[in-house]
């Protein structure tokens, strides 16, 4: 499984380049600017992660744990939105 998991990470890599440039394209082509690309990017993101999650039957945290997580925690959306 672990072969798996680097061609995955190096699949992740070599594609990482072209998020910029298509963020752009989709930003030009719905005339939205910068931020359009970045909505259209982390809805499709939030979809495909979700739908990842329904697949994989990933049990939903407890409130708890959620509302236990220290508040840097919450903060790597922010992060993913400035880079």
């Amino acid at each position: 499984m672990i072969p798996v998991y680097i061609a995955l990470a190096a699949l992740a890599g070599a594609l990482l380049p072209f998020q910029a440039l298509i963020n752009a394209r989709i930003a030009a082509q719905l005339s939205g600017g910068p931020m359009m690309g970045v909505l259209v990017n982390f809805v499709v993101g939030t979809a495909a992660v979700s739908l990842a999650l329904i697949v994989m039957r990933a049990p939903f945290p407890a409130m708890t744990q959620i509302t236990s997580a220290p508040w840097w925690a919450w903060i790597g959306g922010l992060m993913g939105a400035f880079f």
